[in-house]
């Protein structure tokens, strides 16, 4: 007989959002010449399908739009994405005074 396989939900979801933390890099990467508006929102329309289908949680949702909203610079994503990682910046953080 074949054992089943038991379904862990949060190990599904956490291994999606590392697929989707791929998606994220590699889409910015190979799209590099596209601008980064229509990259950003490319990338939203992945992550609000996750969601819509309850593939990831609201929290991972905002997660990775906030990642989304971080990309600026094609070169420096990976920056991007480890800083994220470490730190998301707060809705309320104050932008930086232009010299």
């Amino acid at each position: 007989m074949v054992a089943e396989e038991k379904f862990e939900p949060e190990l599904y979801q956490k291994k999606l959002c590392s697929e989707l933390e791929h998606i994220i890099q590699n889409y910015a990467e190979d799209h590099a010449n596209m601008k980064i508006t229509k990259i950003q929102s490319n990338l939203m329309i992945i992550v609000q399908s996750f969601y819509k289908r309850n593939l990831i949680s609201k929290d991972h949702c905002g997660i990775f739009q906030q990642k989304i909203k971080s990309l600026k610079k094609i070169e420096n994503i990976e920056d991007i994405l480890k800083q994220n990682e470490q730190n998301l910046p707060s809705k309320n953080s104050p932008r930086e005074a232009k010299a």
